[in-house]
């Protein structure tokens, strides 16, 4: 004999079903099969309501995610599966970070609306930027004495002995600094203090790469430029997309041509022209009027000792470089050129 189960019981019985298996999902979760892969480093929440991220888990540039759900037709906000997250491997992620593919994508696609579209977290994001690299033994002639400093003379950091460091991505104008910080939090921001300055929220992975990137990370730099220009960047991934996106610029710099022009030329002198010839070379006619030269003197020598690139457009590893440089106003050359001065006290 079949036993009818009531509606009421059967609609219960569903409900449970769902918490089961999307346990910090709402129950108006539309499945969706595919893969989605991450274009940028955005948090992967438990919850979106609470903005709960047991273990800082971070999307990864490249990787491709299987897909759960949509929190509502044509919703902006997906369901993914991160094997091995705390507490839950189903984490909520941003559609905007990156791509579907597969059923998913046509599930994702929007109906059309009258509505005028609200501001996302990437048209909040600064486009108006200067990327700030360091020529590390320069600045190490003025402070042997930090740890960073005395590791180079050493010969123990190499990378930074012939390469461009990174030392900030500034939002513009320069005003444009400490977005939403407090002002006792602002006086706290010295070189002297700058280890006791909050931690910014970082995976290991990109912990590990600024180290090798920014010899400050020693002397707490990192922290110093997430609070001064990071917090007026405004990306949704917050302190993990603004270094993301930092590194990914300095990168690009190292593997071009001007990369190779600076490895080639450690010890001797060069001037703005060959370098701004070199971006020329790299990244299109006109490039180099956007680089500006920063040098020092060192007794009777003059140093170069940064180069700003300024930068306009959304940073994304889907929009080359060369287009963010082209579309910057030019800057001043500031200086005519110096020599690239070799680790070591001189």
């Amino acid at each position: 004999m079949t036993t009818l189960i009531p509606s009421s019981t059967y609609l219960l019985l569903s409900a449970i079903a769902a918490l089961v298996l999307f346990p910090q999902t709402s129950l108006a979760l539309e499945p969706v099969a595919g893969a989605f892969t991450a274009s940028k480093s955005c948090p992967a929440l438990l919850s979106t309501k609470k903005k709960t991220n047991p273990g800082n888990i971070m999307l990864e540039r490249g990787r491709s995610y299987e897909t759960l759900g949509l929190n509502r037709v044509g919703g902006d906000k997906l369901l993914i599966k991160i094997p091995n997250a705390p507490k839950s491997s189903q984490r909520w992620v941003a559609l905007a970070c990156g791509q579907l593919t597969g059923t998913a994508a046509k599930s994702a696609t929007p109906k059309p609306s009258s509505e005028k579209p609200k501001a996302t977290s990437k048209s909040l994001e600064s486009k108006n930027n200067v990327l700030a690299l360091n020529w590390q033994s320069s600045f190490c002639e003025d402070l042997p004495h930090i740890n960073e400093c005395r590791q180079l003379n050493k010969g123990r950091l190499k990378q930074a002995a012939r390469e461009l460091t990174l030392h900030g991505l500034w939002p513009q104008p320069r005003a444009n600094e400490y977005c939403g910080i407090s002002q006792s939090l602002k006086v706290q921001d010295t070189p002297s203090n700058w280890r006791r300055l909050p931690d910014p929220k970082l995976t290991r992975r990109t912990e590990r790469a600024l180290e090798a990137a920014m010899p400050g990370y020693q002397s707490h730099l990192h922290k110093h430029e997430w609070l001064k220009h990071g917090s007026c960047y405004k990306a949704g991934g917050g302190a993990e997309e603004y270094f993301d996106d930092s590194l990914y610029l300095l990168d690009e710099i190292n593997s071009s041509r001007v990369g190779r022009f600076f490895r080639d030329n450690v010890g001797h002198k060069v001037s703005a022209n060959d370098i701004r010839a070199a971006f020329d070379a790299a990244f299109g006619k006109g490039a180099g009027k956007r680089v500006e030269i920063k040098c020092a003197r060192d007794g009777q020598r003059k140093l170069i000792t940064e180069i700003w690139v300024r930068l306009y457009g959304t940073i994304s590893r889907d929009t080359p470089i060369a287009d963010l440089i082209q579309a910057a106003r030019p800057a001043r050359k500031s200086c005519n050129g110096g020599i690239l001065d070799r680790a070591g006290l001189q």
